[in-house]
């Protein structure tokens, strides 16, 4: 009743403006807070899809660490490092995009992480490299060893053949010793046994019994002489049948002997 009284001093205008101002301003209010909460939402689903893209940049991140590990070359290592400055950019974008507080530890430990990665990156490129130059330090000498032991072989080979060559002669010159000792042995005990005899048929018969071992031992020291000394085994030789002839014809007197 109070009311109505109230507003009957009004013009009707009055009234229906009245009515309609708190009417709008519930309906802008309740725009208001659709828009700040559609804002919000928008903000949150930005968020959200920030959110999926970085962990989707770190599985990116973590294949290309695989694959860079697994085959170490500068074309994985290009990759991989525009990999994780992508995913270091997209992490500043989250951060600068987050509200005040909101996660910002995590964030923060995030790009930190990514950016210590870039630093491991180089760390592990430079040891590859290290490992390569090694690698090769080491093929190089391998190189060299083998080289070595090859010409080493050959120079054993060598001489190996050389001392075998050098044994074969020494034998062949001991062999031809023995066999000028032993000859020059039994012509020296038949010139002795033959001198020690004074009767011509003895100095024969100890010819003749001797004549066959003086014949071989004559053959032997022609055999071994060396070749500026050949003259000499001639001259063996020569006389040798001169001492056969003078048996064959079997006459014994001074002039024989």
């Amino acid at each position: 009743m109070v009311i109505d009284r109230l507003l009957a001093r009004f013009k009707i205008q009055t009234k229906v403006i009245a009515f309609i101002v708190p009417f709008l301003a519930s309906i802008s209010a309740v725009g208001l807070s659709g828009l700040y909460a559609s804002n919000l939402l928008q903000t949150r689903m930005d968020m959200s899809n920030a959110v999926l893209q970085s962990l989707s940049g770190f599985k990116s991140v973590y294949a290309g660490m695989t694959d860079f590990l697994k085959n170490t070359n500068e074309a994985t290592r290009s990759a991989l490092s525009l990999q994780v400055k992508t995913q270091s950019d997209l992490l500043q974008n989250v951060r600068a995009g987050a509200n005040s507080g909101e996660g910002e530890a995590e964030i923060n430990a995030a790009i930190t992480g990514t950016t210590a990665i870039s630093g491991q990156i180089d760390q592990l490129w430079s040891r590859y490299q290290e490992e390569v130059s090694t690698r090769q330090g080491i093929d190089t000498a391998i190189g060299a060893i083998v080289k070595l032991q090859a010409e080493i072989m050959g120079y054993a080979t060598v001489s190996r053949d050389d001392l075998a060559a050098d044994e074969g002669r020494a034998k062949n010159l001991l062999r031809d010793a023995e066999k000028l000792t032993k000859g020059s042995s039994i012509i020296a005990k038949l010139v002795t046994e033959f001198n020690a005899k004074t009767v011509p048929q003895e100095r024969m018969d100890a010819l003749s019994g001797q004549f066959a071992a003086l014949s071989a031992a004559v053959k032997d020291i022609s055999a071994a002489l060396p070749t500026d000394q050949r003259l000499l085994g001639d001259q063996l030789k020569e006389n040798l049948a001169q001492l056969k002839q003078q048996l064959d014809i079997g006459v014994v007197n001074d002039a024989t002997i």
